[in-house]
């Protein structure tokens, strides 16, 4: 089937959540979204090549770069488009270590907002993405992945297939509001709801950002299934295990206060909101929540996992996100310049405290497996967070056939691996009072 495309538009507007990205490149993050996408089999590297090609055009905020006008900043497609390099092919005898290779090197946020890898080793084929999350969110890159694999399926059927341009321009959070009947966006921000000033960070250390680095751990099908029966039974949701592992384990490390509240952030895709659960087109619609829970010197999992509950529960109640998506779109208008002072004094005070709530993202369900291109089935899929600056640390954790790949992305010597690979088995021993 033949779908004719129109010219992109050269200018596309930005929207709040795109600004603050895009300026917490310079400040908070490497704003990296990385995606492995392993398939079983070998693919055919024209055509995804081709495919890639045709996303950008799909997708016109992917072919664009950010342009920092002090006033309003906006996305501008390239001019010279079809000379930029969006798909690479090499090939290698080791994949695991092409794989830590690609995922280890930090590509300049000024880039272009999509870089493509086909690592071929032995008899399969892995796909490496790297999408900036100043254009995309974590949900907006898995809207990606289903575009990418529909255009590749109808090539592999009619090499002539050309895919339709998406002509939304909703970048922003208004369909949103709209669907909760919000009129003005400033009755959705409640100042009482504003992060509290943090009062605790993983352990950092002074010094210059060296090398990126990446921790990984998974949890098979088996670890998935009993964690979901251990929910069910107890009447909590899988995330709920996993945020109060997450305040455990950071219990374990940092050793707060007794009975003092440590606040984390976690993040809350907007789409939930919208009639049909998806965004019109690629982009960042995502808020977050800001949690409070205090230690107890030897409560035991159950006990924190009652408080963890109750207090989600709580913030469930009350539309969780939409206040803290308004106060980006309400700092949209202001000038840009103003929101890069504003957000770089921000991140200079945390900087000067030493302290930075956590970052707690669930990324949900990837795909549905088997996703497929073409005939080719996905083995394994999943996405990297963006690599924060300290003082700050990203957790996030994502599922793809009932298995559950949890990374953190890290720079050396800021961080150190052994605090970080300590922080994460001392993760996996907590749940593993739900797995037993």
């Amino acid at each position: 089937m033949l779908l004719t495309t129109v010219s992109s538009p050269t200018e596309i507007t930005a929207s709040g959540q795109d600004w603050a990205n895009h300026i917490a490149g310079y400040y908070t993050s490497d704003i990296q979204l990385k995606v492995i996408l392993e398939f079983e089999s070998r693919i055919d590297v024209e055509l995804m090549q081709k495919a890639i090609r045709q996303s950008i055009d799909a997708e016109p905020i992917l072919g664009c770069r950010f342009v920092e006008d002090p006033q309003n900043a906006y996305w501008k497609r390239y001019e010279d488009i079809n000379q930029l390099t969006w798909c690479l092919f090499e090939e290698k005898q080791n994949k695991d270590e092409a794989i830590h290779t690609f995922l280890s090197n930090p590509i300049e946020p000024q880039e272009q907002l999509l870089h493509a890898r086909i690592i071929r080793s032995q008899e399969s084929d892995t796909l490496c993405l790297v999408i900036n999350h100043a254009c995309s969110d974590a949900a907006g890159a898995k809207d990606y992945i289903h575009l990418l694999a529909s255009i590749y399926s109808h090539l592999v059927q009619d090499k002539d297939y050309t895919q339709a341009q998406n002509l939304s321009t909703h970048r922003d959070a208004s369909k949103v509001y709209q669907a909760l009947g919000i009129d003005d966006i400033r009755t959705a921000w409640n100042p009482q709801r504003i992060a509290s000033k943090p009062t605790w960070a993983f352990p950092n250390y002074p010094g210059n950002k060296e090398s990126l680095q990446i921790a990984m751990r998974k949890l098979d099908a088996t670890a998935f299934s009993s964690l979901y029966s251990y929910s069910k039974i107890n009447g909590k949701t899988i995330n709920d295990l996993m945020l109060t592992a997450f305040y455990r384990a950071m219990f374990e490390m940092v050793s707060p206060p007794n009975e003092e509240p440590m606040e984390l952030t976690a993040t809350v895709d907007l789409r939930k909101y919208l009639p049909t659960k998806k965004a019109e087109t690629i982009c960042n619609l995502s808020g977050a929540i800001n949690t409070r829970v205090a230690r107890y010197s030897g409560e035991d999992f159950e006990s924190t996992l009652a408080r963890v509950s109750e207090a989600m529960n709580i913030l469930k109640n009350d539309n969780p996100g939409i206040h803290n998506a308004a106060g980006m779109e309400i700092m949209r208008g202001m000038r840009y310049q103003d929101v890069e002072m504003f957000l770089r004094n921000a991140k200079q005070k945390g900087h000067e405290s030493g302290k930075s709530s956590p970052l707690f993202s669930n990324m949900g369900i990837i795909a549905d497996y088997p996703l497929k291109f073409g005939n080719v089935a996905i083995n394994d899929l999943y996405i990297v967070s963006p690599a924060a600056f300290t003082p700050g640390l990203i957790f996030a954790f994502g599922t793809y056939n009932k298995a559950i790949t949890i990374t953190i992305s890290y720079y050396e010597p800021l961080n150190r691996k052994k605090d970080v690979e300590h922080f994460l088995d001392l993760f996996i021993k907590e749940l593993e009072v739900c797995m037993n």
